[in-house]
């Protein structure tokens, strides 16, 4: 298909207001979630949400915050205008549900807009008017109590493309009302009232004590998950992890996670209840959650997408390690008969300790596991026996021992310490102090081999090892430490000679991928193959003639 060149050009005003707008609005419920945030930042303790057409016809939503001064009315609907922020440094402690000066405004582009407020200063209310990105600069005194009230009509009646890519009345309102519910499970301390089409759907009353918590956590989630619900508690350093967790079988799981009191969505998190679900229960069973994260505002970015539903955590290795705890802490004390499961013919209790490998989300599970490529130099010619094959490099035929070269290739990236790269591990290993005394001596020591640790009240907490190992990562590092604390002098030689000697163990069974991969690395290391120095043997060429001759002389 051609296309007609075309200069490029400044795009027009009206046009950049619906490219953002786009960013910001994607349907109803994304103008309902960042009007009720900014009620939310007004300090408002009642919110009244009004819907028809599923959000189409008419979003308004009432409240009785601090409202909008009059003098601001026309600025608040305006780009990049806030009461938020005010400096680059003000977005590295951001408390607020809204600082990006956005939301407004995009709402203004794709809709007509009616806005009153009223603060305690003024005696009336003042109402202002917009419609597709432009203001009135005319405003109207009319009687409001203290707060504001928006009306958003005939949304995107400016986009036909994007009104006609809108769903059904009834999918768009199950969109909102599914946002309500879950702002109302972070904020208990508001009252909201949501109307459809002149109908009272949800009627959430002010929640602060247990009681009432749970009355609007039935209403939301229903009796099955009140009732078989676990209370989760756990703090770590500044990050403190509250909520509850339900071990249900049902695929549909209720997972809410907020990060003070922002509904979140972020890997990490997902990632940890996911394999603690896989690892720890071993059954069918699914977590649901509703996870509550309080962490300084200085260790998170929240400015990354403008749905604000995106985070980025300064140490996610603390998150993981809390959301850990704080989970698994709870598994631990209600273990009871269902968490029992058959292995073997034998009934055997799961070992909590042991069952979470979450090494196998990040790391690869041997040192020659990498993608499967085609051998360029080296010819596989036949496999002898489990352990050893036949090559063929530069028309000569040589004979391997697959666990020798193993062997050889993990102590060739051994000696390349100065590449050496290191992995960091989800859930850290603690390991009592009192053991290990000389650790701060040889602190430095040990990061030079890939093993990062700090302390924590009594324990040595170590949240990295060597690239090298693949598992079993506390026990390495027990025996490290005790080779450590059996040595007068100790020396990165010493530790590089222990690493090479003691730590290597080699699987004697080899599939075809497995020698596959051991060859391509033997290519990207061919030297070895004429000329090895180390003591381990692991390459011999076999002498074809000779070997004809023999047979020939006998014949």
């Amino acid at each position: 298909m051609n296309f007609k060149k075309m200069s490029i050009k400044l795009l027009s005003i009206e046009l950049s207001r619906y490219i953002a707008a786009g960013e910001v609005i994607h349907r109803p419920f994304s103008v309902v979630k960042e009007l009720i945030e900014n009620s939310l930042d007004a300090n408002a303790t009642f919110i009244k949400i009004e819907i028809k057409n599923g959000g189409k016809k008419l979003i308004r939503i009432q409240d009785n915050g601090e409202g909008i001064d009059k003098n601001e009315l026309s600025i608040a609907l305006k780009r990049y205008t806030s009461s938020k922020i005010n400096t680059i440094k003000d977005l590295k402690k951001i408390k607020t549900f809204g600082f990006r000066g956005e939301a407004l405004a995009s709402i203004n582009a794709v809709s007509k807009i009616s806005l009153i407020s009223k603060t305690s200063k003024d005696n009336v209310g003042w109402q202002i008017y917009a419609e597709g990105g432009k203001i009135s600069n005319i405003l109207k005194p009319i009687a409001h109590p203290m707060g504001t009230t928006i009306e958003i009509s005939d949304l995107f009646y400016n986009i036909p493309i994007k009104k006609n890519l809108l769903k059904s009345e009834r999918t768009e309102f199950l969109y909102i009302n599914d946002i309500i519910k879950q702002i109302a499970l972070s904020k208990f301390d508001i009252d909201i009232l949501l109307i459809n089409n002149n109908k009272i759907i949800q009627k959430y009353k002010i929640a602060l004590n247990i009681k009432d918590k749970e009355n609007r956590i039935n209403n939301i989630l229903g009796e099955k998950f009140l009732n078989n619900k676990k209370k989760i508690k756990y703090k770590h350093k500044n990050v403190k992890v509250t909520g509850w967790i339900y071990l249900e079988h049902t695929n549909k799981k209720t997972e809410y996670c907020y990060v003070n009191n922002r509904l979140i969505k972020n890997k990490i998190i997902k990632n940890t209840i996911t394999q603690i679900q896989k690892k720890i229960l071993n059954s069918n069973k699914k977590i649901s959650y509703i996870i509550y994260i309080k962490i300084n505002t200085k260790d998170i970015d929240i400015n990354i997408h403008p749905s604000k539903y995106k985070i980025n955590f300064k140490n996610p290795l603390i998150i993981y390690y809390t959301i850990y705890n704080a989970i698994t802490n709870k598994i631990k004390f209600k273990m009871d008969k269902k968490y029992i499961h058959k292995k073997k013919n034998k009934i055997e209790k799961i070992n909590l300790n042991n069952k979470l490998k979450i090494e196998k989300i990040l790391i690869n599970k041997s040192l020659i596991k990498e993608k499967i490529k085609k051998l360029k130099k080296i010819k596989l010619l036949t496999k002898i026996n489990k352990n050893h094959v036949i090559i063929k490099y530069k028309n000569k035929i040589f004979l391997v021992n697959l666990i020798n070269l193993i062997k050889v290739l993990q102590i060739k990236q051994l000696n390349l310490i100065n590449q050496y790269k290191i992995k960091k591990l989800i859930i850290p290993i603690r390991l009592k102090i009192k053991k290990y005394k000389k650790y701060k001596k040889y602190k430095k020591l040990l990061k030079k081999i890939g093993i990062n640790l700090y302390k924590d009240n009594k324990s040595i907490v170590i949240y990295t090892t060597p690239l090298i190992i693949t598992n079993k990562y506390k026990n390495f590092c027990i025996k490290l430490l005790k080779f450590i604390n059996t040595q007068k002098n100790i020396n990165l030689k010493k530790i590089l000679f222990w690493l090479k000697y003691s730590i290597i163990k080699i699987k004697k069974y080899f599939d075809h991928k497995k020698i596959l991969k051991a060859l391509i690395i033997l290519e990207k290391y061919n030297k070895l193959i004429k000329n090895n120095k180390m003591k381990i043997k692991f390459i011999q060429i076999i002498n074809i003639k000779k070997y004809i001759n023999k047979i020939k002389n006998k014949t």
